[in-house]
């Protein structure tokens, strides 16, 4: 449902894993679920932070980037979402 609801407002889509979870989605069944739903361009980072890294590489400084899927990937993320966006 949430897929529904965001697909048409995202460009791009990088799916990744909170790697502590064993629950944790794999990223390619996360890529799978945005594929039929959207038009977006859905790439899958297996890491984290290089996720991050490389979503804010491949976006404009004047979109955004968001985190989103849960709490706990939004706070293994949270430092180094604070360090990239200082830098950019």
């Amino acid at each position: 449902a949430i897929v529904g609801a965001w697909a048409p407002h995202f460009e791009r889509v990088v799916a990744t894993r909170y790697v502590e979870n064993p629950r944790a989605v794999e990223p390619e069944v996360l890529a799978g679920l945005w594929g039929p739903q959207s038009v977006a361009n859905v790439t899958v980072v297996s890491d984290p932070a290089a996720a991050l890294r490389f979503a804010v590489a491949e976006t404009d400084p004047t979109q955004l980037v968001v985190i989103s899927g849960s709490f706990f990937i939004a706070g293994e993320l949270r430092d180094l979402a604070i360090e990239l966006a200082k830098i950019s």
